[in-house]
């Protein structure tokens, strides 16, 4: 089981959790901008998790309630997949977020998180997220920001291989009627995916 340490282990006048430091956490890019201050009451309102390598963080179908930074080490994200094995969607590095989704939405996790190196990482809670957001917080607000770039990233990452599966498929198409064999796939049903994926997304 991965090992959480709560915030009892903070100790305010030198600004750590469990070794953490705010000038760590400031390394990372998602919080280069935030203040000293700032820095600390992350530190507050965060859980310190530790992982093994191969330990599994959480499993698709787990409930989302919280998201993560990962300060050191390495992870992998994957997802179930009809097969023998399970498909890689990402090999994060330090200074990533991930869980993120479970900031905006209660809903269970859609991918499974598995320590590829000891890993250590920061768990904050969307509740307490959610208040500080509210109370006009700086660290929730750029946390906020942070989330919406890596979803649009990961928005965007989606219509490329969505645009390099249709001109594959036009390809395949375009030989198949050369030879006069049927079409293996509808161009038209990923086009309108691509189209669906950017008019439905909203902040």
């Amino acid at each position: 089981m991965p090992e959480t340490t709560g915030t009892e282990g903070l100790t305010i006048e030198g600004l750590t959790i469990e070794g953490l430091t705010t000038e760590r956490l400031r390394a990372l890019r998602y919080f280069e901008t935030l203040t000293d201050g700032d820095a600390a009451h992350v530190l507050q309102e965060a859980d310190r998790v530790t992982l093994a390598p191969g330990e599994v963080l959480f499993h698709q179908g787990d409930a989302g309630d919280s998201v993560f930074l990962l300060v050191c080490g390495r992870m992998q994200i994957r997802v179930d997949v009809p097969g023998p094995e399970d498909h890689i969607l990402a090999e994060l590095e330090a200074g990533a977020i991930f869980g993120e989704m479970a900031l905006l939405l209660d809903r269970p996790r859609t991918g499974s998180a598995c320590a590829l190196e000891e890993c250590e990482l920061l768990r904050l809670y969307r509740d307490k997220f959610r208040a500080d957001l509210h109370g006009g917080a700086r660290w929730a607000q750029r946390l906020l920001m942070a989330t919406a770039q890596v979803l649009a990233q990961r928005l965007d990452s989606v219509n490329c291989q969505v645009i390099e599966l249709s001109q594959a498929v036009r390809e395949v198409e375009a030989e198949a009627s050369a030879s006069s064999m049927p079409p293996v796939a509808r161009v038209a049903e990923l086009d309108q995916l691509r189209k669906r994926l950017f008019s439905e997304w909203s902040f």
